[in-house]
């Protein structure tokens, strides 16, 4: 009787630390490793391109330093100015296409109000940007 209670209970330990006991998660494959290794590598392409955009026009618009104006931060870029905003917005389309790349969009990342000059801009021919008064 002994032997057989002890059975039993033995029996009853085992079921129930099979109850318990949670599956191990199966390890990833290479395939799973390598692809969650290129959306990271997106990903951090996205925040430094968008850190970049953020730096680049809040020096330019909200430059809290005296005499740092937009149209005195215009006129210090001469006619660098014009390739200054063309490389801003080719920086929003790269954004917008590495952030289709993981299902989103550069709204996600950057809204549109911090991707439009909130003043008009008049380009030069000769490379120069000025305010449109």
């Amino acid at each position: 009787m002994k032997t057989t209670l002890i059975i039993l209970i033995l029996s009853c330990a085992s079921c129930f630390a099979q109850l318990i006991a949670t599956p191990e998660t199966p390890l990833p494959t290479a395939a799973e490793l390598a692809a969650d290794a290129i959306v990271d590598a997106i990903n951090a392409e996205i925040e430094h391109r968008v850190a970049v955009h953020k730096i680049a026009f809040e020096t330019m618009w909200k430059n809290p330093r005296d005499g740092a104006t937009p149209e005195a931060i215009l006129a210090k870029l001469g006619t660098n100015a014009a390739l200054v905003f063309a490389f801003s917005s080719e920086n929003l389309n790269h954004i917008d296409r590495c952030a289709k790349l993981v299902g989103k969009t550069r709204k996600d990342f950057i809204a549109d109000a911090d991707c439009t000059p909130p003043r008009e801009l008049v380009f030069h021919a000769s490379g120069t940007v000025t305010l449109k008064p």
